[in-house]
């Protein structure tokens, strides 16, 4: 054979020792990539009526709330993605007009479950409240299903702890529907323990 021939078969012969001695050896390339995702945070702000009690320094709860917020919203501008609720008896997207106390109660467990429905990929939730919740809820359904979907919820409460009571009201039962003319029946407790007003 020519010189250029024979040097060519050596190559290839010299290739195929190299890759079965690669293979015999089992040799394994392994690429790892990570990537930098901003969690999900949810900032949930109490509004209901307890809010408006002026118990922080002279402003009412809900005037330290927003103050609160606000500091906490420039803290994580960037770091994480945000969504900002109201709540009190139903959970509603943030908007300028929660400055002012509404006179509806508190369903803090509720809109904690509401927000987890409304957010599928949320990992945190920071709900700003006095921790009154006036429905009697103390969340033994909502916390399995938060546990459960790995968000974690951190309370921070506004308000003096020998702050005056305000009076709870736990629904037991009602009607599924209520047709034109029909008596709607309300089977409810309300609980008015050292309440002064």
């Amino acid at each position: 054979l020519p010189w250029g021939m024979r040097l060519l078969l050596a190559g290839v012969r010299l290739a195929g020792f190299a890759i079965l001695i690669v293979l015999l050896m089992q040799v394994e390339l392994r690429l790892t990539a990570t990537r930098a995702l901003r969690p999900n945070v949810a900032v949930v702000t109490d509004t209901s009526g307890s809010m408006g009690i002026r118990d922080v320094r002279d402003k009412s709860r809900l005037e330290a709330a927003l103050a609160f917020r606000g500091r906490l919203v420039d803290q994580l501008k960037g770091k994480a993605d945000l969504a900002q609720y109201s709540v009190d008896w139903d959970l509603r997207p943030a908007d300028k007009g929660d400055d002012k106390p509404t006179s509806h109660m508190t369903r803090l467990m509720t809109g904690l479950r509401d927000l987890s429905q409304k957010e599928q990929n949320l990992q945190a939730a920071i709900v700003i409240t006095d921790g009154n919740d006036t429905v009697g809820d103390r969340g033994t359904a909502v916390a399995p299903l938060l546990g459960a979907r790995g968000i974690r919820v951190y309370p921070v409460t506004f308000g003096e702890p020998n702050a005056p009571l305000l009076p709870q009201v736990q629904f037991k039962g009602s009607a599924d529907y209520v047709r034109i003319g029909d008596v709607l029946r309300l089977d409810a407790s309300l609980l008015a323990a050292q309440f002064k007003g």
